[in-house]
């Protein structure tokens, strides 16, 4: 089959019910959120996610045993329209016309790590904040359905230890890119460090350790800021930022000036993580293999960090039946 080369995305998804994550209602609420054939209405569009499989992709180099992901195809169904167009003389032609699209990406949400694999399949796919916020809203009806599903005098304790799903999605970080973008400022004079939500995993780094113990335990969303209009140092500010960007736990955002003077931001976004890999045509699990084999490298030279699976997390996947998961580690990839 015919391959393509596209940009791989991979992003940190947090989960987040309360205090608890996202496979602690994995068969109730998360199951049926990737493959109950929904659909989620955003202005012109519809959002649905298609051929969603759960599959083993091999061993799990963070853990003792296999990676199970959840993987898909994720589709933007919309209309292109057009109200004029340019003949072959140059005269604009006013002519209304429609045009059905379904514009797709290729995903798998490792469930070991919660790390999201992305690819888009065509031009003009959905993105990752697309992926996002379509996820939100199919968890959360799920898990108002599954909570009306419960005895009345059960959905109050239930909704009190399960609070309302929040779902973040923060881009893993280039190091390399994150370290030449710095040098772009001629006066860095702001750097903000802010603490997303976690799964179950905790950084090693004991400055943002100790600052996610703090704002765990008071319940807020922590912030760091260092600031010097004077200019701050560079090659201090490139080591922690690295620090705290590796595992796709914390935000940063970076103020400060270019050499012409002008005002520069840098954020997350800016130096995500971005490299090629083949996508297959019309084959999910094939594509997939790809996209997990370039994240596996990525892994293993340390360009990103991610922390071992650990026990609870294990729990729950050992759990799993695992005739409802296909090995697709072993077929060939194309």
């Amino acid at each position: 089959m015919a391959t393509l080369e596209k940009n791989l995305e991979i992003a940190n998804l947090v989960c987040k019910f309360g205090e608890r994550n996202l496979l602690d209602l994995y068969e109730e609420v998360i199951v049926p959120s990737f493959f109950n054939n929904k659909n989620r209405k955003a202005g012109k569009s519809n959002f649905y996610f298609d051929e969603v499989s759960l599959v083993n992709l091999g061993k799990d180099i963070l853990g003792t045993k296999d990676t199970i992901a959840i993987v898909g195809r994720f589709v933007k169904q919309t209309q292109l329209e057009r109200e004029q167009y340019r003949d072959a003389s140059g005269k604009l032609v006013k002519d209304k016309k429609k045009l059905a699209s379904a514009p797709s990406a290729i995903f798998a949400l490792i469930l070991n790590n919660h790390r999201l694999l992305y690819a888009a399949e065509t031009k003009y796919a959905p993105t990752t904040e697309n992926f996002r916020s379509t996820l939100s809203y199919f968890i959360r009806n799920e898990q108002i359905n599954y909570k009306d599903s419960l005895p009345k005098d059960k959905r109050n304790p239930f909704l009190k230890e399960f609070p309302i799903v929040e779902i973040t999605l923060t881009p893993l970080t280039n190091q390399k890119t994150l370290n030449e973008n710095i040098y772009l400022f001629t006066k860095l004079k702001k750097v903000t460090f802010i603490l997303n939500d976690r799964n179950s995993e905790i950084d090693g780094e004991d400055m943002f350790r100790q600052m996610q113990e703090v704002s765990d335990e008071s319940g807020g969303q922590g912030k760091f800021e260092i600031t010097n209009n004077e200019g701050l140092n560079q090659k201090v500010i490139a080591k922690e930022a690295n620090k705290a960007t590796i595992q796709g736990n914390q935000k940063i955002i970076l103020l400060g000036t270019d050499k012409s003077g002008n005002k520069l931001k840098i954020d997350n976004e800016d130096v995500k993580i971005q490299t090629s890999v083949n996508i297959v045509q019309n084959n999910i699990f094939s594509s997939v293999l790809h996209m997990f084999s370039e994240f596996t490298k990525l892994l293993k030279s340390e360009e990103i960090k991610v922390k071992k699976t650990d026990t609870e997390t294990q729990k729950i996947l050992n759990k799993i039946d695992n005739n409802k998961i296909t090995n697709i580690y072993e077929k060939e990839i194309e």
